[in-house]
């Protein structure tokens, strides 16, 4: 935010690389290049779409986005989870941590309302929530969320082996992994 490290720590934001295929899966499992879709509630199907924004919109040309489509709905139990998450590499999180950072990227949902994105650490000890909003049903909308310095070292693996930050858009979640959003918490929130 003040003019510092300004590289994008996402790999493969265009989500191009598949490395099992595209086609729609109703699996957990790593989806495209570093992202996991993860199931515990209804049917839901994980994709490859080529509805994107466009190029006006986001001055970047973009080939393909990820699709989430929930076919079947479930019962929310305390332990349960829909979500997309990706990892950060040790090495490059060590580049941001105990710094503050911005995390933007582009939504389109059905959904309107509130929805949330959430930081943790590896050990699943640390974690930082953060609400946006969606405004408009079925309309592609760029968010930007400043997220504050994290104080702690405590469960932050810092190696390209390791698994630095791990970055979690939650469709749906029990009350295990909920926690009040906007600051860091002791624990493995969603």
């Amino acid at each position: 935010p003040a003019g510092g490290d300004s590289r994008n720590f996402l790999i493969d934001g265009d989500f191009t690389q598949w490395p099992d295929g595209t086609a729609a899966t109703t699996n957990s499992s790593w989806k495209s290049a570093l992202w996991y879709g993860r199931a515990d509630i209804g049917t839901v199907e994980f994709s490859r779409s080529t509805d994107v924004p466009t190029v006006a919109q986001s001055n970047h040309r973009s080939s393909y986005s990820f699709k989430v489509d929930c076919t079947a709905t479930g019962s929310v139990a305390s332990g349960t989870k829909l979500k997309l998450y990706y990892w950060i590499t040790g090495s490059d999180y060590a580049h941001i941590h105990k710094q503050a950072f911005v995390f933007s990227f582009w939504v389109k949902s059905y959904q309107t309302g509130i929805h949330t994105v959430g930081f943790q650490n590896s050990g699943g000890t640390r974690s930082y929530v953060a609400e946006y909003t969606v405004s408009s049903s079925a309309t592609w909308e760029r968010k930007t969320i400043a997220v504050p310095a994290e104080s702690s070292d405590s469960g932050w693996l810092f190696t390209e082996a390791d698994k630095g930050m791990g970055i979690s858009f939650s469709l749906a979640s029990g009350s295990t992994y909920n926690t009040t959003a906007g600051s860091w918490a002791a624990g493995n929130y969603n």
